[in-house]
């Protein structure tokens, strides 16, 4: 009878840095995504819901937040995916607006249904906008409020030395704070 053994896993490594400007901390991603970073690489603090089921509490400082590998984290959306959702929310409700115009009229009357699906898709996208703009608006508060509690934070993981020395020179450069590296079980990595 042959004796199962464990894989031998190595540790994950990270370079954490605490940013205290959502703009450079977007710069310093797009930096990393340029310099070679898979974006399953790079994460940030994860919603304030994860946070609270988590800890306990929406609000933890950074810090003790910056080297647990159990903190709740999530993959950072871009600013172009941000409008892309914001496009779509309007795009839709105007799509919306113009078949719910359409079937009202019953389409018997030409120049009726005409005007009655302009009204219509302008009142839908004026609602797509109206979610679009909550959209917007929620995800720069939750950044905003990150920033009160301490500061945004975003890890970046570095399987070689070489990237790790990459991912720090790059958070430096774009004025992230408490840059560090450093390391834990793959069994704790909750993120994988």
């Amino acid at each position: 009878m042959q004796e199962k053994t464990q894989p031998v896993t190595q540790p994950v490594r990270e370079v954490v840095g605490l940013f205290h400007d959502h703009d450079q901390m977007q710069n310093a991603i797009n930096e990393l995504e340029v310099s070679g970073f898979d974006r399953r690489e790079i994460s940030v603090l994860g919603s304030e819901e994860a946070v609270q089921k988590r800890y306990g509490a929406k609000h933890i400082a950074p810090e003790a937040l910056e080297d647990d590998p159990t903190a709740p984290r999530s993959p950072k959306p871009k600013h172009e995916e941000i409008g892309i959702a914001k496009g779509a929310l309007i795009g839709g409700g105007a799509y919306v607006g113009v078949v719910a115009a359409l079937l009202a009229t019953g389409g018997t009357a030409i120049p009726a249904m005409v005007t009655t699906a302009a009204i219509g898709g302008l009142g839908g996208g004026a609602v797509g906008g109206l979610l679009a703009k909550v959209l917007g608006d929620e995800y720069s508060d939750f950044f905003e409020r990150q920033i009160k509690s301490g500061g945004l934070l975003l890890w970046v993981k570095t399987p070689t030395r070489e990237k790790e020395e990459k991912a720090q020179k790059i958070l430096k450069e774009f004025d992230a704070s408490d840059v560090h590296v450093h390391q834990f079980s793959p069994a704790a990595d909750i993120t994988a």
